[in-house]
């Protein structure tokens, strides 16, 4: 199952790349390993968001008046 039309494995996005990961249906013998990668895509995200924490809350209250 992919969700995106490539041909190309170098364009697939991390959603598709764990989907992959993850196999078919019923396959829970893979679910640490699926887990495990779920974590290694996600620390990155984290490491972003409380990086620039200050920027994403400073743009979202701009406009609210006090």
């Amino acid at each position: 199952m992919f969700l995106v039309a490539t041909d190309d494995p170098k364009y697939k996005t991390l959603v598709l790349g764990l989907a992959q990961v993850r196999g078919g249906l019923g396959s829970g013998s893979r679910f640490p390993l699926f887990m495990g990668a779920t974590l290694v895509v996600t620390i990155p995200i984290i490491i972003v968001f409380f990086t620039f924490q200050r920027y994403f809350t400073g743009d979202a209250n701009a406009g609210v008046e006090k």
